[in-house]
């Protein structure tokens, strides 16, 4: 039984966010689960998963 979704957003692309959060609500919704959306962002992440020699210390 799911009881807890949790949705992780990227707030950098909250224009085209409607759709996943709405689907994420209605499968929350059939199942009385809660819903947690989670602010992701890139930023070091986004640097260091490229490969090593395209990483640059600031």
């Amino acid at each position: 039984m799911i009881t807890h979704i949790m949705g992780p957003v990227d707030m950098a692309e909250k224009d085209r966010l409607t759709k996943a959060v709405d689907v994420a609500a209605d499968l929350a919704k059939h199942h009385g689960a809660r819903l947690t959306l989670i602010s992701v962002s890139g930023g070091l992440q986004g640097r260091v998963s490229h490969c090593r020699g395209e990483f640059r210390q600031d």
